[in-house]
């Protein structure tokens, strides 16, 4: 894990593009915040 942050769904791609701008960052991996699950793997286009 390189970093974590916690925001509001319609702050979320700000923050996903802040992530993959970072070189060695290669997928994000989204949770839901009240129980932590597994949302969704976020890949490069």
């Amino acid at each position: 894990m390189i970093d974590a942050d916690l925001v509001a769904g319609t702050d979320l791609i700000p923050l996903i593009e802040r992530f993959l701008a970072v070189p060695d960052v290669a997928y994000l991996q989204a949770h839901y915040a009240r129980r932590g699950c597994y949302a969704a793997r976020i890949v490069r286009a």
